[in-house]
């Protein structure tokens, strides 16, 4: 087994170590450029032209953790990859708007609530936006996912 699972260790650190770098010298820049040129006229199409994304690109890096399981996961097509990193990355985008108008909605009312009632009124977002790439990582590895989760019960069971 650790012949097996050395490998792709080595394979998710040799991606994540560059990516991580990357869009920590880069990546964060240049995404907030592009997540506000994107945004702001969405939030205007929705009526919202008061909502912007400032100081909240800090929070978006859930592409890395997705991207790298979407590389380094086995046995996965090169289509259902493809496909499933495009619209794995269009979700987030769109999840990260979400957190950006509940940001919004928490500093208009934050001048009413407490720093403490902010949190807790964020909790819930902040939360699923770590969550989700890894349930859509979860979504798009189902069979990978399966095959892992037998054998781990399997071997539980002996």
């Amino acid at each position: 087994m650790t012949g097996r699972v050395l490998p792709q260790v080595l394979k998710a650190v040799g991606i994540s170590v560059p990516v991580t770098l990357i869009w920590l010298e880069w990546g964060r820049a240049a995404y907030g450029s592009l997540f506000a040129t994107l945004s702001i006229p969405i939030f205007g199409f929705l009526g919202l032209p008061e909502v912007l994304p400032e100081g909240t690109r800090d929070r978006f890096i859930g592409y890395l953790p997705f991207l790298i399981m979407m590389v380094v996961t086995p046995r996965m097509s090169h289509v259902r990859r493809f496909a499933g990193i495009v619209i794995g990355f269009v979700a987030i985008f769109f999840l990260q708007m979400f957190f950006v108008y509940m940001s919004h909605r928490a500093g208009v009312i934050g001048g009413q609530m407490n720093v403490q009632e902010v949190y807790v009124a964020m909790l819930p977002v902040l939360l699923l936006c770590d969550a989700f790439p890894f349930v859509l990582w979860i979504v798009f590895a189902k069979d990978f996912v399966r095959e892992i989760t037998a054998k781990v019960f399997e071997n539980a069971g002996q």
